[in-house]
């Protein structure tokens, strides 16, 4: 006799079964049969799910074994439930011996890994944010070497219903250096350019100061004139440029020193102002204040006239030519 086995609606095989003699109750038989196809069909089906979830959890489990990013995964009450060889490189520390231990627990007692306000975060969070995502940066120091680690936290969902969190670390060793090192080189750039720019500047005051007077056409010696105090203020601006990005390295490093002071207020607008006379002048554009002569501020007064000549570099550059410039408070 040939039955078929079902998939569905598909014949998936066909089950061949003989008998030794004839039968005297064929209705009962074919039930009999019927019932012996339906049986091995549903322990088919089964044995082609648990292939198929053993092979999927192979692949993850290749692909978990080999990306470069750590990755640990937690239940929705921080028990660890997995985690591959990266992570356990990133932290020095053979998380696969603790699975299903509680991870803050376990965190407690390799302190290395995060400090004590990290682990009452990661627990708030477990308990009382789950849906949260979180992205930070710590270093781990072990056996003489610091590893920079990004450490980026999801809720993990099913069907919109959140079962667990998922760490995922990268180690950015490798970018902290070349990040550090492009620094240093910018600095030393920065410092490089300093010296030749407040060369030429005062170069630009010596010219200005002693070149026109030896010429006697008044029109040669005006233009000559205007194209000094251009090429000085553009070295000044530029020698400007340079100290903000500076300042900006020292600032990044919680390096820079800000010195305070009273000072009039009037007095650093009207230098700035003179710091770009000739770009004023070229745009015909007039510069007004209402503020009084003896309004008192306290400030860096080298940082606050450096951004008021950007404050008005920008304004010349974008006002039209005969235009005006009001500067209140």
């Amino acid at each position: 006799a040939l039955v078929p086995i079902q998939r569905g609606q598909d014949i998936s095989y066909v089950m061949a079964i003989t008998f030794d003699k004839e039968q005297t109750h064929p209705e009962q038989t074919r039930y009999t049969l019927n019932l012996l196809a339906t049986q091995a069909a549903g322990h088919l089906e089964n044995t082609y799910l648990h292939e198929r979830i053993r092979t999927e959890r192979n692949r993850i489990r290749t692909i978990l074994d080999t990306t470069k990013d750590g990755v640990i995964l937690l239940d929705r009450s921080g028990i660890l439930l997995d985690t591959n060889p990266a992570a356990e490189r990133m932290l020095s520390l053979q998380l696969s011996r603790f699975i299903g231990r509680d991870f803050i627990e376990l965190l407690e007692e390799y302190t290395h890994i995060y400090e004590k306000d990290d682990r009452a975060q990661l627990s708030r969070i477990l308990r009382l944010q789950p849906h949260r995502a979180t992205n930070r940066e710590y270093t781990i120091e072990y056996g003489g070497t610091t590893t920079y680690i990004q450490e980026i936290g999801t809720p993990v969902r099913n069907d919109k219903v959140i079962t667990g969190r998922l760490l995922v670390l990268r180690d950015i060793t490798e970018e902290k250096a070349l990040l550090e090192y492009r620094t240093k080189i910018q600095r030393m750039l920065f410092h490089d350019l300093r010296n030749p720019l407040s060369s030429i500047i005062s170069s630009m005051h010596l010219l200005i100061d002693e070149i026109p007077s030896h010429i006697e056409d008044d029109t040669a010696r005006f233009e000559l004139t205007e194209m000094l105090r251009i090429a000085e203020e553009s070295a000044t601006r530029l020698y400007n440029l340079v100290d903000s990005l500076l300042d900006i390295g020292k600032l990044q490093r919680n390096q820079l020193e800000v010195h305070f002071d009273t000072i009039h207020l009037i007095d650093t607008i009207t230098n700035a102002t003179l710091m770009i006379d000739t770009s004023i002048r070229q745009a015909n554009i007039t510069i007004e204040s209402s503020i009084e002569d003896g309004l008192m501020v306290y400030a860096d007064p080298e940082l606050l006239q450096r951004i008021f000549i950007n404050l008005l570099h920008n304004a010349v550059k974008f006002t039209p030519e005969d235009g005006k410039i009001q500067i209140d408070t």
